[in-house]
């Protein structure tokens, strides 16, 4: 058989010969390419592979087509190494090599399919599921630091590159977190390493979905050119970033609730042979809703976007530059432990140590970062703080907040700007602009607080401040510029004002202090050239309210108890102390001294304006209100530590009426000042509270006046001076029984005075008194109402026995001769100039002049019967050159009326020493009308005084507390009445007594001497002269009076005059009686008249209803006095029909007599007609009311002979009060002597 085919072969010519060869060798590669070698590869392949792999390996299929190349690997699966599911798998990969590409030493591939290839790896602690497959120097080789010395890359071209359907599954057991990366599809139509295509861009794109989320990438590249130049466009849209969370380092202490992130960027290369390679980066990126939480807790950063827009991040260069980046309604919760670090720092702390960190391995080669913030928005963010630091915890949401920035660079000397506001027209706002420069750090702008409302960061003052904050919003705002590098930080044009500030005491209850408003205007600070000016600070509206008890004042107990408060919490254990001492020395520390530059402060204006202080005190003997209102108040130029003075003013209101205005300046170093005040109305009638509880008394009205000069320093002898006027004026006191009158001063009037406090002095150029009015009453167990007010004490008892005696040794004295007044004089002024040689430069009270003018005492004597009243009026007084306390004799001078007609002089010295006083006086009287005596006449001898007339001449002497006086009385025409039936008068003849004490004038003559020591509590000089004269007078009160009543003519009954019930007031048809009465005296003018008054039954009636009305209207009397235009007296306050339940209320609650009350022991209201009757029960009209009544009215008549109708004074009487008479009803008789 070989044979034969041998044979046929030999027979074959070449050419034949070399087809069977080619043919033969054709078959041979058609049946190795088609099935021998896809077969072989399998089985090596299958039987190689899972020793190397250490993993199992399938491969369902192998294609090969020998004549085009073309090879195609159907199911490729690698197995995991461990559990179910392949590591790697394909379902088909198909590559078709060029058959001419060998002709062209090149590899050329036609296309280059990969359909669904799977890649399914984990991740664990120390490694993952590949680890062995990757040889241990892949991770140790180090880069080739020379190009040149790299292999030459093989040439290649690949037409199509195209892989679909792609899936990469990643398991993170460390993290237990599944990442899947599925439909990839890439395709790259072309691409060459060939230098003659360098130049033809390759063009790659590929999608994929990365866990959800889809991602795109397309562009072009030169790979192989030198430039290497390159653009690709990443797109990335909606990530979810919970996915990679966590990866960070704070994946343990957070949690990411929600957040995605979009991206489109473009990635730029390009290189060249004399500049770095640019490796640019540009597009945009957003993370919308994120929302991160603490680990097991609530949020605390959250917004809806993040959108940033690159403009260039060049890596190599170092360049950023950001168009824009955009923060939409983020929200971040912070706050404070209660070690006061930030909470926020436990859940990033893991983040800030990963940084520092990477820092420590970042290289510091290569050019500074130059940045570049086109702009930044934050729109409608929020801050949720709290502060734990401080007591309960504060809690704030700051919002919302607004951010602008504009070209913020690291350029050197470039400046961007900025703008932001926190909060809304509804709630505080914080604003801000300005510039903001980075290389060099230099910040400057302005920034503003409005409507910060104080209370609600109360925490924050609960500790430092006594009071608690109950209302206030405040506002600031200041320009600054702060740039480091040449230490400079100021801030100006600073302002703060405070709204409606209200303190309260700790734990809720009425306004302590109130602001209505705090204003700070044009301040500035200026830290490198340590000054601070403040152009203007002004408090407007500040009220301070003050109530004191027993306890105190309300306000300092507050202070005293936060002090208390304060310096328990602040105490320190003295281990701790001694601690630190030791911890001190041990440091060996030392402190060296260096002259700094002192700070500079300067005020220009400081004002207080409309502002109060109420203080009410119920400490006082009752609860007693100052209110001192419309302070204003200002201090210009203050400035330190210049002894520039500053100039001071203060004017405001006292209880409304009053006013005080202080001018001046005054410097601080030394403390000294000058200036002027002036204090107007300052009413008296508001601190009746402080009078002592004994005391009986209130001031009704009066206010005093103040106008000078003040001046004080502080220095080793600290003094104080003031020089000017003081004036006391309408002052007015009443008796606490009755609410009587019982002084009022027109005015107290100290001009020209020189105080000084160092050394003492006080110098008064005069002392002028005007208009005293004192209502002087003996009550009826024979106390001084004077006395009782004071002191609030009732009169001792008289010893009778010890007054009898020493009135019958001043008897007695009347009637022998005594030693000359002028040698006691002259002896005891020796005694007292030696006295004032020695003691006269101790003296510090001088006074040039002190006098009176108009002065009034009204006396009342109620122990007698009917009541004793006598008028001293028309009272002046003078006083020249008085020292104090021990002085040069000083002149005295005193003149007054007594009852409107008899006058009163009185002139001598008064000579101040150590003792007391030395005074010498002369008294004269002339002409008083002795009909008023009566109710003395009718006790002590049982008649009353009918006529008379008595002048006076007494010499007074005081030495020390011994009292010598020398009384002379002249008596005229003295005569008695009818007399009283008085069991305790001696029964004896006045008749007979008046008849020997008559000279041949028929006028009486007394010389009564007394001497007495004013200690001796139980010695009257009063009682000791009234006593004497009776006395003496004793046989003449029995005089029987002498009728010489006659007619005056006429045929009328005109010696009865009427009187309207109850009133002093003639009626209008008897006054044509009075006047033929005054012809007929100035027609006879021997003729003397006597005037007697009358009452009726018809009196009481008319007198108890005056009562009552003036009872009722008593009340608007009180209201009304001190006003300018105040009645007189309450019969002329004029109540009515709207007012009278009003004030018939008031008078029934003012009553002295029992009344109904509450469970309080309040007496409460009645209905009217209860009311009124039950002050109508309790009127009473007494025998002196009626006496009163009687010589009122016969007062009015001599008044219109005397004043009227011009009847010469010393021609009319007074006759007492008869029992009985002519006519009947309320009337005067006249009759004639």
């Amino acid at each position: 058989m070989l044979k034969k085919i041998r044979n046929k072969w030999n027979q074959l010519d070449k050419w034949r010969k070399a087809g069977v060869i080619v043919a033969g060798l054709l078959v041979f590669y058609t049946l190795v390419g088609f099935f021998l070698i896809p077969f072989t590869a399998r089985k090596v392949a299958l039987s190689k592979l899972p020793e190397v792999l250490n993993r199992p390996v399938n491969i369902s299929r192998i294609d090969f087509n020998p004549y085009t190349l073309h090879l195609k690997i159907e199911g490729f699966e690698i197995g995991k190494k461990e559990g179910e599911g392949n590591l790697l798998s394909f379902k088909l990969f198909d590559i078709n090599f060029d058959s001419f590409s060998l002709f062209r030493f090149s590899a050329i591939f036609d296309h280059i399919i990969v359909v669904d290839p799977q890649v399914d790896f984990s991740i664990f602690r120390g490694g993952s599921s590949v680890s062995d497959l990757i040889p241990e120097q892949a991770a140790t080789d180090e880069p080739v630091e020379n190009a040149d010395e790299q292999k030459s890359l093989f040439p290649f071209i690949v037409r199509n590159l195209v892989i679909t359907n792609g899936t990469c599954r990643v398991y993170d057991k460390v993290r237990n977190m599944q990442h899947v990366v599925d439909n990839v599809d890439l395709m790259i139509p072309f691409t060459s390493s060939l230098s003659r295509d360098n130049e033809k861009q390759v063009q790659p794109t590929l999608n994929m979905i990365i866990n959800g989320t889809p991602f795109e990438l397309k562009g072009h590249s030169l790979p192989f050119n030198e430039t290497l130049k390159t653009e690709f466009i990443f797109s990335l849209k909606n990530a979810q970033l919970d996915e990679y969370w966590a990866y960070l380092p704070i994946y343990e202490t957070t949690d990411l609730k929600s957040g995605s992130f979009s991206t489109s960027l473009t990635l730029s290369l390009e290189r060249s042979e004399n500049i770095l390679p640019r490796v640019i980066i540009r597009g945009k990126a957003n993370i919308s809703n994120f929302d991160l939480t603490a680990r097991k807790g609530p949020s605390f950063l959250k917004f809806k976007d993040l959108d940033i827009k690159l403009d260039e991040i060049s890596i190599l260069r170092r360049i950023l530059k950001v168009g824009s980046v955009k923060l939409t309604d983020p929200y971040l919760k912070i706050g404070l432990k209660k070690d006061g670090g930030l909470d926020i720092l436990d859940y990033i702390a893991p983040s800030i140590e990963a940084g520092k960190k990477s820092k420590k391995n970042e290289s510091e080669e290569g050019p500074a970062l130059a940045a570049l913030v086109s702009e930044f928005i934050l729109e409608n963010g929020q801050v949720d703080f709290t502060d734990n630091a401080f007591s309960d915890g504060f809690h704030k949401k700051i919002g919302p907040i607004s951010i602008r920035a504009e070209k913020i660079s690291t350029t050197k000397d470039a400046a961007g700007s900025y703008d932001f506001k926190i909060g809304s027209n509804a709630t505080e706002i914080i604003s801000g602009h300005g510039s903001l420069g980075l290389v060099p750090l230099s910040v400057n702008g302005s920034v503003a607080v409005a409507d910060l409302d104080i209370p609600d960061y109360h925490i924050y003052f609960d500790d430092p401040l006594p009071l608690d904050i109950g209302s206030g919003r405040v506002g600031a705002g200041s320009d600054f510029v702060f740039t480091p590098a040449s230490e400079t930080v100021r801030l100006s044009n600073i302002r703060v004002e405070v709204d409606n500030l209200a303190l309260t005491p700790k734990g809720g209850g009425r306004t302590l202090i109130g602001l209505g408003g705090f204003a700070m205007t044009n301040g500035t600070v200026d830290v490198k050239e340590k000054s601070v000016f403040i152009d203007s600070i002004n408090l407007n509206k500040a009220l301070i309210k003050l109530m004191r008890d027993s306890k105190g004042i309300d306000l300092v107990q507050h202070l005293e108890k936060h002090k208390q408060s304060s310096a328990a919490k602040a105490a320190v254990p003295a281990e701790v102390i001694l601690e630190e001492e030791q911890a001190k020395e041990d440091s060996g520390e030392v402190v060296s001294v260096v002259d700094e530059k002192k700070w500079k402060v300067a005020l220009n204006k400081f004002s207080l304006t409309d502002s109060a202080v109420e203080f009410t005190d119920k400490a006082a003997t009752k609860t007693t209100s100052v209110n001192i209102t419309g302070i204003n108040a200002g201090v210009r130029e203050l400035t330190f530590p210049e002894e520039k003075p500053v100039k001071l003013s203060l004017a405001a209101n006292i209880n409304k009426r009053g006013s005080i205005s202080v001018k001046g300046e005054a410097g601080l170093q030394p403390l000294k000042g000058q200036g002027s005040v002036e204090i107007r109305k300052f009413r008296l009638r508001d601190f009746n509270g402080y009078l002592p509880s004994e005391m009986q008394m209130n001031i009704a009205r009066g206010h005093i006046d103040v106008r000078g000069n003040w001046s004080f320093t502080a220095g080793d002898k600290p003094s104080a001076a003031y020089t000017g006027r003081v004036q006391l004026k309408d002052l007015l006191i009443r008796d606490n029984q009755g609410n009587r009158k019982f002084f009022h001063l027109s005015e107290l009037a100290v001009r020209d005075i020189d105080f000084t406090s160092s050394p003492l002095k006080v110098k008064a150029g005069s002392i002028a008194v005007l208009a005293p009015n004192i209502y002087l009453e003996r009550e009826a167990d024979g106390t001084f109402n004077a006395g009782r007010m004071l002191t609030g004490k009732r009169a001792d008892p008289v010893n009778a026995t010890l007054v009898e005696k020493q009135a019958e040794e001043a008897a007695k004295k009347s009637r022998v001769a005594s030693v000359p007044a002028a040698v006691v004089s002259q002896v005891q002024t020796d005694e007292v100039q030696d006295s004032v040689s020695g003691g006269r430069k101790d003296n510090f009270i001088f006074v040039d002049k002190m006098y009176m003018t108009n002065g009034t005492v009204i006396f009342k004597d109620h122990t007698v019967d009917p009541a004793f009243e006598l008028d001293i009026t028309k009272m002046r007084s003078a006083v020249y050159g008085l020292e104090l306390p021990q002085g040069q004799r000083t002149d005295l001078s005193f003149n007054a009326t007594f009852d409107q007609q008899a006058p009163l002089v009185v002139e001598g010295y008064l000579q101040p020493t150590a003792g007391g006083a030395d005074t010498d006086l002369k008294i004269s009287l002339i002409n008083l009308d002795m009909t008023q005596l009566s109710p003395y006449t009718e006790k002590f001898i049982a008649y009353p005084v009918s006529t008379g007339m008595l002048s006076s001449d007494v010499s007074f002497k005081l030495r020390g507390k011994s009292v010598a006086v020398e009384n002379v009385f002249d008596i005229y025409q003295f005569d008695v009445g009818e007399k009283v039936d008085n069991p305790d008068a001696p029964n004896i003849p006045i008749g007979f007594g008046l008849a020997l004490l008559r000279d041949s004038s028929g006028n009486i003559r007394l010389d009564i001497p007394v001497e007495g020591d004013l200690a001796d509590p139980q010695f009257r000089l009063g009682r000791v002269i009234g006593a004497a004269i009776v006395n003496i007078l004793v046989k003449a009160v029995t005089s029987p009076f002498a009728l010489i009543g006659a007619l005056v003519g006429g045929g009328e009954d005109m010696d009865v005059l009427l009187f309207a019930p109850g009133t002093a007031q003639i009626k209008e048809d008897e006054l044509a009686k009075v006047e033929s009465v005054a012809k007929a005296m100035q027609d006879r003018p021997g003729l003397k008249l006597e005037i007697s008054g009358f009452t009726s039954p018809d009196d009481i009636p008319a007198l108890e209803e005056m009562a009552f009305r003036r009872q009722v209207a008593m009340p608007k009397f009180l209201e009304l006095e001190g006003d300018e235009n105040a009645p007189d007296s309450v019969d002329e306050v004029v109540v009515s029909e709207e007012e009278y339940p009003e004030y018939l209320e008031a008078a029934y609650k003012d009553a002295t007599f029992e009344r109904p009350t509450n469970f309080l022991g309040i007496v409460t209201a009645q209905p009217l007609p209860d009311m009124e009757k039950a002050l109508r029960d309790h009127i009473k009209i007494t025998d002196t009311q009626l006496a009163e009544l009687s010589r009122s009215r016969a007062e009015i008549i001599r008044t219109l002979l005397t004043e009227k109708f011009g009847v010469a004074p010393e021609r009319v009487f007074l006759k007492g009060m008869s029992a009985t008479g002519k006519g009947t009803g309320p009337r005067v008789e006249l009759g004639l002597q």
